[in-house]
């Protein structure tokens, strides 16, 4: 039998991000205000053009779906995949990670996971929003080999991964 979850959550835009947009906005207007001040030097003018068609590329295909981050989590025959999503049409897999290498699951306020916390060498993976939220909870997955996945996940997502691993899954 097949069991089959998935969940996804957007990365709210941080100020940073607003930041980036508007000064990529604010050099593309210099660039078309430039080429329509030296129309009559064709040299600087198509300078200007080349520029600011650089710019909007850029713009359109690196800042815009670099600052729009959303992340799919997806549970499907004990094996939990997460996907970032950027700009709403690029996916990319962050990683697969199969329930039997966990080897402890529970909230991150939860103090289950300090002991693992404390251990200085733990590679950390963060598919987060970095927001609160009543729908959904930060849960802190270790696997083995000292690495550690933060997700937000519903608590019905978490009652699912624990049918495989009652022993390793903690809701508290």
């Amino acid at each position: 039998m097949d069991t089959y979850m998935e969940f996804m959550v957007k990365r709210p835009m941080t100020t940073a991000d607003k930041v980036k947009r508007i000064w990529f906005m604010v050099l593309i207007a210099f660039a078309a205000i430039g080429w329509f001040l030296f129309l009559g030097v064709q040299i600087i003018s198509y300078a200007f053009f080349i520029i600011g068609v650089v710019l909007v590329l850029f713009y359109i295909y690196f800042v815009v779906p670099g600052t729009d981050i959303e992340f799919e989590y997806l549970y499907l025959d004990k094996e939990i995949t997460v996907d970032k999503i950027l700009g709403k049409e690029k996916r990319k897999t962050m990683g697969v990670y199969a329930v039997d290498k966990i080897e402890l699951m529970c909230p991150s306020r939860s103090e289950r996971g300090a002991y693992k916390n404390a251990s200085g060498n733990l590679m950390v993976y963060n598919y987060t929003s970095r927001t609160e939220s009543d729908e959904y909870e930060p849960y802190d997955i270790f696997l083995e080999g000292n690495v550690k996945i933060v997700l937000d996940l519903p608590v019905d997502f978490v009652k699912m991964v624990q049918t495989n691993a009652p022993r390793k899954v903690f809701l508290d």
